[in-house]
């Protein structure tokens, strides 16, 4: 972990939305979708099948969640991409994927579209996580590069935005 510089860096990223919201948005448009024109590909799976793999996807996401959450917090740095960062954490949960707190916003989406059969989720759910990309993550990215430079630029080369190259 490494303390932001003072200087010229912007205050914060300058994201399109609170990440939560945006997962809410996602997550009522994909019910209400699938309560008004439903797709039906998911009903053909069993439905134990589609509880396992979404109590799967949710219980990961809820894990890395957490742990991310709680590096920021352990760090003494605001978890609210529109406040500024105070500290450039790259260990635990971060060492391995540098937004855990964003993939488990996406596999919730995607791990409820299983359990309720959702194919709107499922949809809601990857367009939330291409919003997010774009609207949120990259703005934090060039951000951050901003503010702790190459620093940054090392970690962004050793550690993948998502668990893998995206």
């Amino acid at each position: 972990m490494t303390n932001a510089p003072d200087g010229g860096a912007p205050k914060n990223a300058g994201v399109i939305a609170p990440p939560p919201l945006m997962l809410l948005a996602a997550l009522l448009a994909g019910f209400g979708l699938d309560h008004v024109q439903p797709l039906g590909v998911l009903d053909e799976a069993p439905q134990s099948a589609r509880w396992i793999a979404g109590g799967v996807l949710i219980g990961f996401a809820l894990a890395i969640n957490f742990q991310g959450f709680f590096r920021f917090q352990r760090a003494g740095t605001p978890v609210r991409p529109w406040m500024g960062t105070k500290k450039l954490v790259t260990d635990g949960v971060y060492a391995h994927v540098r937004n855990p707190m964003y993939l488990g916003m996406a596999l919730i989406a995607f791990g409820l579209g299983a359990i309720f059969a959702g194919d709107w989720l499922v949809i809601c759910g990857a367009l939330f996580w291409l919003a997010l990309h774009y609207g949120v993550v990259r703005r934090e990215e060039s951000y951050l590069e901003k503010l702790f430079g190459e620093e940054y630029r090392q970690y962004k080369k050793r550690v993948p935005p998502y668990g893998w190259r995206f």
